[in-house]
C-alpha cells in the first residue's frame, strides 16, 4: 500500500486488532441470521464504517496518505455503510401495509 516500513513489533498490535475485527466478523455474521437483527449493534457497525471513511478523507486531505493508500479502504467503508445502514432501516411491518 505504499506506506512506510513499520517495526517488527507492529505485528503483536496488529494480532490484537484482528482479534477484534474476527470477533465483529463472527457477531455480525450471528445477527444476520436473527428474523430481526439488533439495530444497536448493526448502526454501531455503520458508526465504524463512517468514522473508517472520516480517517481515510481526512489522512488523505493532510497529504500523509495518497489517493492509492486511502481509494479502496475508502470505498470499501462507504459501500458497507451504506449496505449496513439500506438493511438496517425500519421496514412497515405487513399488519400496516
Amino acid at each position: 500500500m505504499a506506506l512506510p516500513t513499520l517495526p517488527p513489533g507492529i505485528g503483536y498490535l496488529l494480532a490484537m486488532l484482528g482479534a477484534r475485527f474476527l470477533a465483529s466478523a463472527v457477531g455480525l455474521a450471528w445477527l444476520a441470521r436473527q428474523p430481526a437483527p439488533d439495530r444497536f449493534w448493526v448502526g454501531n457497525m455503520v458508526l465504524i464504517q463512517l468514522v473508517d471513511f472520516a480517517s481515510g478523507a481526512i489522512y488523505l486531505a493532510t497529504g500523509a496518505i495518497g489517493p492509492a493508500t486511502a481509494a479502496f479502504p475508502m470505498v470499501n467503508a462507504a459501500l458497507f455503510a451504506g449496505l449496513l445502514w439500506w438493511f438496517n432501516r425500519p421496514r412497515p411491518s405487513a399488519a400496516t401495509t
